[in-house]
């Protein structure tokens, strides 16, 4: 439907399609560039395709027929790589993927305990598992997480799998006799009751207030005692809804300035083409994203402080940096037709004399 189209274009960060949705497009966009994403408005006109993202300074209306929707953003510069640019392109084929990973979450793990078939079933929800972990680890920039996920689902595998494998082993039958406690009943009714039990934990963690009276807190220790207890922070409940990119703005003693998180290039505040590709590792991605948040503002003096001692141990008195800031550019994603350009924001910066900094928020 024209609906679901609308949708999907919303979330995918492509242009309108008139000509598959049928009815009028009409765009007022008035942008200033940046290099980016995907999608790339004209100056002050209609959409049209490319490679980058602009930026709109007031409120854009897209009118399909007599409805209206949001430019599309992306608000997952920060993990997103190549791959996932690139399959951006494909809207129908992302609208796919996000049914695959929807239902594939929401029943896989009661599949994986279905009596009938169970060792067949269980290969395929592994394989269906380590597909979708490793589609993460291509497309987003999550470090070790798709890695330590499909590990995490290999004692599902049966022992179909192993003996298909032809592994030099062979158990002993005391062995195969030890393992009959597995295929129990109550072995199996207790394990079907720590899948229900975890199910409606993380149903609660989305409406506490609705599924209490469902999942009552009395039942918690629980979960606390077998470790079932269960918290995500992983783009949720909710997903992010603004990102950005860092700029250490330094001011050398020649009077040029360089930017010391690139390598002394010339300070831009630019969005980067990949900013996930700008990371050393996943380590720094993890402090640089961070930074931007409150309770992490004791990090940044330190931060700081490091990439201007390593600049400084390797150049000569005129190339001395003499004061920085670290800035922040936010870039927000909003709903409801409104989109803004990257924000700047001063996280530190240095005191006329270099050592003793100034804290500025």
């Amino acid at each position: 439907s024209n609906t679901l189209r609308k949708i999907e274009t919303r979330v995918s960060g492509l242009s309108p399609r008139p000509s598959s949705w049928g009815g009028t497009a009409s765009t007022t966009i008035c942008t200033s560039p940046s290099a980016g994403a995907i999608s790339s408005p004209s100056s002050c006109g209609t959409p049209r395709g490319g490679s980058r993202k602009k930026y709109i300074d007031h409120r854009v209306t897209t009118n399909i027929g007599q409805n209206s929707h949001a430019l599309p953003r992306n608000a997952l510069d920060q993990f997103v790589k190549q791959p996932g640019l690139i399959l951006l392109q494909f809207p129908e084929l992302c609208r796919g993927l996000t049914f695959y990973a929807w239902w594939l979450e929401i029943l896989g793990p009661f599949l994986a305990f279905v009596p009938w078939k169970t060792a067949q079933i269980r290969i395929l929800i592994v394989a269906a598992f380590w597909a979708l972990h490793a589609g993460f680890g291509i497309c987003l920039r999550l470090g070790p997480f798709p890695f330590i996920m499909m590990v995490a689902w290999v004692p599902f595998l049966p022992g179909l799998f192993w003996d298909r494998l032809r592994l030099p082993y062979t158990a002993s039958a005391s062995a195969g006799k030890s393992g009959r406690w597995m295929s129990h009943a109550l072995t199996q009714a207790f394990a079907m009751f720590c899948l229900v039990y975890v199910t409606f934990w993380n149903l609660r963690t989305t409406d506490y207030e609705r599924m209490a009276g469902l999942f009552p807190s009395w039942v918690n220790p629980f979960g606390y005692l077998l470790r079932l207890d269960q918290h995500w922070a992983l783009f949720a409940p909710k997903p992010l809804t603004d990102d950005g990119w860092l700029v250490l703005d330094a001011t050398l003693a020649d009077g040029s300035q360089v930017d010391l998180l690139r390598n002394g290039q010339q300070v831009s505040y630019e969005k980067p083409r990949l900013i996930s590709a700008e990371y050393p590792d996943y380590k720094w991605q993890k402090l640089e994203i961070n930074l931007y948040l409150a309770q992490f503002q004791s990090v940044r003096l330190p931060f700081s402080s490091y990439w201007v001692r390593k600049w400084n141990e390797s150049k000569d008195p005129s190339q001395q940096v003499t004061s920085w800031r670290l800035n922040y550019m936010k870039e927000k994603t909003l709903l409801h037709h409104y989109a803004v350009k990257p924000q700047k924001i001063e996280l530190w910066k240095s005191s006329a004399t270099l050592g003793t900094e100034a804290k500025k928020l």
